[in-house]
């Protein structure tokens, strides 16, 4: 793809787009943004008659999975009850 986007300006500039909008899919502080970035990926690769939009699209909405560090439960306190952590 970036060989083709080297000889053809108007193909560069939708590849930074498609680039960009990958970037927003992957880091967007919201999942709802991120998933929304992910959408417009496929319908920008449709507008332009890409051959694989669907699968950019699919691949676009891989990366807006969530976070998969631990979350801490309640029961688990990250200082412990004796370091004084309200209840409730």
């Amino acid at each position: 793809m970036a060989q083709l986007a080297r000889h053809d300006t108007f193909l560069d500039l939708v590849v930074r787009g498609l680039d960009g909008l990958a970037v927003v899919a992957r880091t967007a502080p919201s999942h709802r943004l991120r998933r929304a970035a992910a959408a417009h990926i496929g319908v920008a690769a449709r507008a332009h008659r890409f051959l694989n939009a669907d699968r950019l699209e699919q691949a676009a909405l891989t990366l807006t999975a969530a976070p998969r560090w631990p979350v801490p439960c309640e029961s688990d306190p990250p200082f412990g009850c004796e370091a004084g952590c309200p209840k409730g």
